[in-house]
């Protein structure tokens, strides 16, 4: 018996239809929540592409903190993320 195939009798089926494929950014009940999703995508350690001065610059997140609460005072700071770079960048999360 070929091994592969009964590895992958045991994955559930795909969805019959896809789901949303984009976020719901204009939805109220959005709101708020992009801050979580953030900060749960850094906890995977992502590498991280952007550019600074016309400078490409890379570095995989080692770990991340979210500034604050909703509401309090945070200098324009929601999260910020320690890369292996050394470097520290901050972020914000806001809704327009």
């Amino acid at each position: 018996m070929n091994d592969s195939l009964a590895l992958n009798s045991n994955r559930p089926n795909p969805p019959l239809e896809a789901g949303a494929s984009c976020l719901p950014f204009l939805d109220e009940s959005f709101r708020g929540k992009i801050r979580g999703i953030l900060l749960r995508w850094f906890s995977c350690r992502p590498l991280l592409v952007v550019a600074r001065d016309g400078v490409t610059l890379k570095g995989q997140v080692i770990g991340v903190e979210r500034i604050g609460v909703s509401g309090e005072d945070q200098l324009g700071i929601d999260l910020w993320a320690r890369n292996d770079n050394g470097e520290t960048w901050v972020f914000q999360c806001k809704r327009h």
